[in-house]
């Protein structure tokens, strides 16, 4: 009797853990997202330093290292692609389809509430969507400021 109550007080207990990494998660998810896809970006920002018939790319962060040849081409198509589809594509797509999964719930279930309440709590509860749409504005004007560069500093 005494296993199977503290079998039922660790089951309630990890559900509880899980449940606040999920938040704390979902939390730094917003806070961090624009940041690592801006750094992300930046290893496919390249610079040609030569002429029309004779490029020459090298990485704009570091220009010792030549783009698409060597361990630029690995890191770029092996870490930083699948770096920015993950958190660029996959996870606003994710979130956006678990929120609507759950949208008839997002005020009455605390647990539903809680882990997605900091996403939608500013909004009216049937735009619950709407920061992602925020975020999908922030990654595309992070794209065009990373590529497009179109502020430049002169000296």
């Amino acid at each position: 009797m005494i296993i199977v109550l503290a079998k039922k007080d660790s089951i309630k207990g990890n559900k509880k853990f899980i449940r606040n990494i999920t938040i704390i998660f979902f939390i730094l998810t917003f806070v961090l997202q624009p940041s690592l896809i801006e750094n992300t970006l930046e290893m496919f920002k390249c610079i040609n330093f030569g002429t029309s018939t004779d490029t020459q790319y090298y990485m704009s962060e570091d220009l010792d290292i030549k783009c698409w040849t060597g361990k630029h081409l690995g890191w770029s198509l092996g870490l930083a692609l699948p770096f920015f589809v993950f958190w660029g594509v996959y996870m606003p797509i994710w979130l956006l389809r678990k929120m609507k999964k759950n949208k008839d719930h997002l005020m009455d279930d605390i647990n539903i509430y809680g882990q997605f309440s900091f996403y939608f709590e500013s909004y009216h509860p049937h735009r619950y969507y709407w920061e992602q749409v925020v975020l999908l504005r922030k990654i595309f004007v992070i794209i065009v400021f990373v590529f497009l560069n179109v502020i430049s500093v002169q000296a």
